[in-house]
C-alpha cells in the first residue's frame, strides 16, 4: 500500500499517489498484490473504535450498561472490497470510499486477504492508514 497517508478524493476512485506540490498529501491510494494462480482479493476495512467489555467481547454497549463495564478497543469493520483477480501482480486504487459512504479523516486499518475457488486462503495482512484532512 503506497501512499499510506492520504487526503480525501472527490471522486470514489482517485488516481494514487499522482503527482503533488511539496507538504500536500496524495489523493488515494494503491493497494498492489501478487498471486500465484486466480483468486477473490478481499480488503476489509477497519477502524479503531472504544467500547465496554460485554461479557469477555469487546463491544459497543448502550447506555446502561456504559457505567458499569470496563472499557475496551476493538477494530469495527467498516465494509469489505472483493475483486477478482487473475495470477500475478495487480492493483487497486482507493480514494475514500466504501459504497456511497466517505470516510472521515483519521486511522484506519485494513486487513487484505485472496481465496481461491477450490476454498484455499491466503494469510491475511494487516495493514494501517490515514486519510488527512487536507
Amino acid at each position: 500500500m503506497s501512499p499510506r497517508r492520504f487526503r480525501v478524493g472527490h471522486a470514489s476512485t482517485a488516481p494514487a499517489a499522482r503527482t503533488r506540490p511539496k507538504r500536500q498529501a496524495a489523493t488515494g491510494t494503491l493497494f498492489r498484490w501478487r498471486l500465484s494462480e486466480p483468486a477473490t482479493v478481499r480488503i476489509a476495512i477497519f477502524r479503531r473504535v472504544a467500547g465496554h467489555l460485554v461479557g469477555r467481547r469487546c463491544q459497543l454497549t448502550g447506555r446502561a450498561t456504559r457505567a458499569k463495564a470496563k472499557r475496551c478497543v476493538f477494530d469495527r469493520r467498516l465494509g469489505t472490497i472483493s475483486r477478482r483477480a487473475g495470477g500475478g501482480a495487480g492493483r487497486l486504487a482507493f480514494s475514500r470510499r466504501l459504497g456511497k459512504t466517505p470516510l472521515a479523516p483519521g486511522g484506519y486499518g485494513a486487513r487484505i486477504a485472496a481465496a481461491t475457488a477450490d476454498g484455499r486462503r491466503s494469510r491475511s495482512i494487516n495493514l494501517r492508514f490515514q486519510v488527512m484532512l487536507r
